[in-house]
């Protein structure tokens, strides 16, 4: 019994933490790189090529626009169920 309890605490914990991170995926937000997926070919998407001074990547689920250079959220664009490239 002890041990599904931790198991419990664990998963709750995980979960607690995607919610939090997700929360913050917000335009003018850092984009953490560990949990960033670069999108190497955006028509899989249904998106065109991403401006000059942009890229798109997908982060806990959501594919976003991003800046390279400051690795800042320019726009969260929409969610994904999965990682296509």
């Amino acid at each position: 019994m002890q041990g599904s309890a931790a198991m419990t605490g664990k998963a709750a914990f995980r979960t607690d933490r995607a919610v939090a991170s997700c929360a913050k995926l917000r335009v003018g937000a850092e984009v953490d790189t560990q949990r960033l997926h670069v999108v190497t070919r955006p028509g899989l998407y249904g998106i065109g090529a991403a401006p000059r001074g942009s890229s798109y990547g997908i982060v806990d689920g959501r594919l976003v626009r991003f800046d390279p250079d400051t690795m800042r959220v320019q726009s969260v664009v929409r969610r994904v169920e999965a990682i296509l490239d």
